[in-house]
């Protein structure tokens, strides 16, 4: 990372100036020389997209923000409209707004044109005191340049807290987020990809600064854009002050006031658990009871007013009303659990982002799920694939995850375990490829004409086996026989299903069969069987010369093929079309074989997934496997009568 002796760019400065000026010079100004960072495939250039912010000692932090943006394309009017969350602590203020024609008109933000509205939060079961600012010029045209000013002041908790990206696609000419803390105060940050920013520091501010980012391409098999995406998070305190987080510890124990007296069991709850988890059961028939009682007959309705964003309600009023959010499960289920004499603990986790170690913050966290100490349950081998670092961890929320599993969007991550004594964080347990594993088996009649008939049983395991059985319970049946047709329509003709059968969870599988109906194609008397029909044909992705984004291939699993076709006695296969082969790139691999003997077609084939990413030097690597792994996907046996 570069270190300037310098807090603001010559561009900053006269944003700072012209902003309190009737036009707004300070857009005028970002355009110049803009053009040269436009781009073919781009919607959209963002010319100013910057974040001060001034945390003062009153729990109190306001933040001004300047964003403007010049459309390039009309799918790039998405970037024109401004969104910003307002709350009771939240607030935004002295909002201003500017439309830039290419002919040099100048149009203003009026809400007297209805140009921008408050709206609540759309979220289906959820109630919630914040609502969402949407601000827009309701005609805006390519070439027009979009620009707003505004102000936001929050208080009370989190305020401490700020985030920033620096750029998502499209190009960006200027970009700065700083932050301000009082004297005294000390900052944690964590940063992702900032390796290209610039950094300054002078006493107790603090600045990124990014200009001139290029457009990103859209390239296949690349991360997700919020992985791509250089960001900063940061948030303050005070080493002085017991209510601020010098560490995570001091976050644990700032939680576990909240959590401690909504847990205390009382009486109605100990009289409902003694109805179906008393002491007559072991402690895994106990837990394993509970769980299932608060992940199926307490619905998931989050009602986060005020205070209860953070802090649960007791758990006597989840249990009356059966609804709650998922602190709310939480703080039921671990009543339930003492009422019982189960030990347990809440533990913060994020469900939609990597969780920041270097951010020791409670406020970086967006859900909660139930951990109980490993020593309680035993050595059970049903709960070992949820347990790691002394605790067996559990999600009540996730309705297709049963206890002895985690949801994969948790697997791997940090989670902070609450406790008034003060805990570190804790790494979540994550699956292998070995447990995440499907399984295809058939065995293929081909009749005169191609007809083909096959028996087909699909097994899952593991987190894929739970994901499977949750879809046989909630999906309607017509469903998921269409889905299977449309998946062996792409090597089939006209294919269909029959007798189709699905099986509980047992263990960690599960499966579904059925009878599959189709037709080979064909071309005069020659026939093309595709001896793997479960899977889809693909075509080269990583067909450009060069590569800006590091390549992943997808998650971690395992998925292995088996058939057996079954040709008519006439029949003759072209020995050249029997094929075998391989391809590793490190992050995946595969192999296959198919062998034709006393009139029986044999293949095998199994692929795996990693679950890693290749950096953009071992593009060669990829492109290579990529081609292996296409011609995998269309390997086809040819048959004549």
């Amino acid at each position: 990372m570069c270190v300037r002796n310098w807090l603001f760019s010559p561009l900053l400065l006269f944003l700072l100036i012209s902003e309190a000026r009737a036009q707004p010079e300070w857009v005028s100004a970002a355009l110049r020389g803009a053009s040269d960072l436009e781009h073919p495939d781009a919607a959209a250039l963002i010319l100013v997209n910057t974040a001060e912010v001034e945390i003062s000692k009153g729990e109190k932090a306001r933040t001004r923000r300047r964003y403007a943006v010049k459309i390039l394309k009309r799918s790039g009017e998405a970037h024109a409209l401004l969104a910003e969350f307002t709350a009771p602590y939240r607030k935004i203020k002295d909002l201003r707004g500017w439309l830039l024609e290419p002919d040099g008109h100048t149009r203003k933000l009026s809400r007297k044109d209805d140009t921008w509205t408050v709206s609540t939060t759309e979220a289906s079961g959820y109630y919630d005191d914040s609502m969402q600012l949407r601000a827009r010029f309701p005609d805006v045209s390519v070439g027009d340049v979009v620009a707003f000013a505004y102000t936001i002041e929050e208080e009370g908790w989190g305020y401490a807290d700020h985030f920033f990206s620096f750029q998502r696609q499209q190009p960006v000419k200027f970009a700065q987020f700083s932050v301000a803390i009082p004297d005294g105060w000390r900052l944690h940050r964590a940063e992702w990809r900032t390796e290209d920013l610039l950094f300054a520091e002078e006493e107790n501010r603090y600045v990124w600064t990014a200009e001139a980012m290029p457009y990103q391409p859209d390239e296949p098999l690349r991360p997700s854009w919020a992985y791509l995406s250089p960001s900063i998070g940061v948030t303050a305190y005070d080493p002085n002050s017991s209510t601020h987080f010098s560490d995570w510890a001091a976050a644990s124990r700032w939680a576990a006031e909240l959590f401690e007296e909504p847990t205390r069991p009382e009486q109605t709850v100990r009289s409902f658990v003694q109805q179906f988890a008393g002491t007559n059961l072991t402690v895994q028939e106990r837990l394993q009871r509970i769980a299932d009682f608060v992940r199926d007959d307490v619905r998931y309705v989050a009602v986060e007013i005020g205070k209860g964003r953070f802090k649960p309600r007791p758990a006597a009023t989840t249990l009356r009303n059966r609804f709650g959010d998922c602190k709310d499960k939480v703080t039921l289920m671990r009543a339930l659990l003492q009422a019982v004499g189960i030990p347990s603990l809440p533990v913060l986790v994020n469900s939609t982002h990597v969780v920041e170690k270097e951010l020791p913050t409670p406020f970086q966290f967006n859900h909660c799920i139930v951990a109980v100490p490993s020593h309680v349950v035993g050595e059970d081998s049903a709960f070992v694939h949820a347990s790691s670092d002394g605790w067996l961890f559990f999600d009540p929320t996730d309705e297709s995850t049963r206890l002895g599993y985690l949801p994969r969007v948790l697997q791997g991550d940090w989670g902070l375990v609450v406790s008034k004594t003060g805990a570190d964080l804790r790494r979540l347990p994550r699956s292998t490829r070995q447990r995440n594993r499907r399984r295809y088996r058939a065995h293929v009649k081909v009749g005169p004409g191609g007809s083909v008939v096959a028996r087909v049983r699909v097994t899952d395991f593991g987190d894929l086996a739970l994901q499977a059985a949750y879809e046989f319970r909630t999906r309607p049946l017509k469903e998921q026989v269409e889905q299977w047709q449309e998946h062996f329509a792409t090597v089939l003709t006209e294919p269909t299903l029959a007798t189709y059968e699905t099986g509980p969870l047992v263990g960690d599988s599960t499966w579904v069969s059925f009878e599959l109906h189709g037709r080979l194609t064909s071309a005069g008397s020659l026939y093309f069987l595709k001896p793997d029909v479960f899977l889809q044909p693909q075509d080269v992705r990583l067909s450009a010369e060069k590569r800006t984004h590091p390549i992943w291939f997808g998650r971690s699993k395992w998925v292995s093929t088996r058939s057996v076709w079954e040709l008519p006695p006439t029949w003759k296969v072209d020995p050249e079309t029997v094929t075998q082969g391989e391809g590793d790139c490190g992050v995946a691999r595969f192999t296959y074989e198919t062998q034709f003997k006393q009139g029986r077609l044999h293949y095998t084939s199994r692929v795996e997934y990693l679950g890693g990413l290749l950096p953009v030097t071992a593009y060669p690597q990829a492109q290579a496997f990529d081609k292996q792994f296409s011609a995998f996907t269309n390997v086809t046996v040819v048959a004549s009568e």
